[in-house]
């Protein structure tokens, strides 16, 4: 995905492959963002929640499981949050940060 930079949110970091690979290694098959075209752009400070970009203007707050594998279980990755913009993708990650660890 082609897509353009996006402010990090406060209490967040820019993703690197590594988040983007071990996002895609964790896709069962049955996910809801299996198959999509997503792409990892920023990493929570405070855990293992990632943002997610799924085309060109969904957002998703996914909390990566870091067991190195595909999970068996479609309900991982966790997606926690779903946004139609990015406003509301940002909003909900700094207040995600804010409630993790008081950035």
């Amino acid at each position: 995905m082609s897509a353009e930079a996006v402010a990090v949110p406060r209490g967040w970091r820019s993703a690197s492959p590594q988040h983007q690979t071990e996002f895609l290694r964790e896709l069962h098959v049955d996910h809801v963002l299996f198959g999509r075209d997503a792409e990892v752009v920023a990493v929570c400070d405070g855990c293992d929640d990632v943002l997610v970009r799924t085309g060109e203007a969904t957002w998703s707050r996914v909390h990566l499981t870091w067991s190195g594998k595909t999970e068996r279980d479609a309900r991982w990755p966790v997606v926690r949050h779903l946004a139609e913009t990015w406003a509301d993708a940002l909003d909900d990650a700094e207040r995600h940060a804010q409630d993790e660890h008081g950035d």
